[in-house]
């Protein structure tokens, strides 16, 4: 599907150039590629230049109305101009957060065999290999049951889109134009753009058979995603805003800081690796191993020595310890 070959080609991009945050920046290169590419099958040469003009902006407004290049594609797409797709803006850590409903986000009862299978399905979404094992976890849990009937159109093609689906036990046929294109089965994924950003559905997705599916809605997947990330961040300018050990000389040091700090995983058994001028702030209870022995850390904690093992999973902050 065109979807999948889209994210693809944007996560390869993304992943080369080790972007910090790659969930945002994919959504805005998604929501530019719709506009430019709207109404064409997959063009990699239009979505290589979304790519590069929100990978190259900088955090002002940006009016790509005015970008000659992004109209030329719009002109040859044969694209008219909606009034509210005007300007893209490149959110500031310091602005106004969005209205997110944390009752969007519900969770599932799952048996351990059930839950295996759907991480294992999920892991291999390239939407989803951007965030840790923890995270995941989180989003098997939000995942809701749905029993497709013979013959019923589970996506049609041009409606827009709210949910992922995850195919436990089932067969598909993928319709574009109303002809056959593809099929999907046991462990497939689809719907995933939808969870990005509403845009409408590129191919009509019909059962041939009763099947089982999962399927993660976008107000969910966005809470969860957002929740977590506003709960972090909290947590990391309160608890360096705690630590007498340093010094902020003034609130934009101190927010230079805060937004230079990058999130990190290390799963269990691996080296934790610390950047010269920089300490790990940890942000959940884990167990370690220093050479010394096994020890525990704690939610607060910070570390500053490089060679540790990670005993058990460890998630955190590197914060920069340098200031100027």
């Amino acid at each position: 599907m065109d979807e999948e070959r889209t994210l693809s080609t944007i996560k390869k991009i993304l992943l080369e150039k080790n972007v910090s945050d790659p969930f945002k920046v994919a959504r805005e290169i998604l929501f530019l590629y719709n506009i430019a590419a709207k109404g064409m099958s997959y063009n990699e040469d239009i979505l290589i230049s979304c790519v590069e003009k929100v990978l190259s902006k900088n955090d002002n407004m940006e009016d790509y109305k005015e970008n000659e290049e992004i109209n030329y594609y719009r002109k040859a797409a044969n694209i008219k101009l909606e009034p509210n797709i005007v300007k893209l803006r490149r959110k500031s850590v310091s602005g106004k957060r969005a209205n997110i409903n944390e009752n969007d986000i519900q969770f599932y009862d799952k048996d351990s065999q059930t839950f295996a299978m759907l991480y294992n399905i999920l892991e291999k979404s390239l939407l989803f290999q951007f965030l840790n094992p923890k995270q995941r976890r989180k989003f098997v849990w939000c995942m809701a049951p749905l029993t497709v009937e013979n013959n019923v159109n589970l996506i049609n093609q041009d409606d827009e889109g709210d949910k992922m689906y995850f195919v436990e036990d089932g067969e598909f046929d993928i319709y574009k134009d109303g002809e056959v294109v593809g099929k999907v089965c046991n462990g497939a994924v689809f719907g995933e753009v939808a969870l990005l950003y509403n845009v409408p559905r590129t191919a009509t997705v019909r059962s041939v058979r009763i099947s089982k599916v999962w399927f993660i809605t976008q107000g969910c997947y966005m809470a969860l995603k957002i929740v977590d990330e506003m709960k972090k961040r909290d947590f990391l300018e309160k608890r360096l805003g705690e630590m007498k050990e340093l010094k902020f000389k003034d609130k934009k040091t101190f927010l230079k800081v805060v937004n230079g700090s990058k999130r990190v995983f290390f799963r269990e058994g691996t080296r934790i690796e610390i950047k010269k001028d920089y300490f790990l702030l940890v942000t959940d209870d884990g167990v370690i191993n220093d050479k010394k022995g096994v020890a525990k850390v704690c939610v607060g904690d910070f570390i500053e020595l490089d060679g540790l093992v990670a005993v058990s999973e460890i998630e955190g902050f590197l914060v920069p310890s340098s200031f100027t």
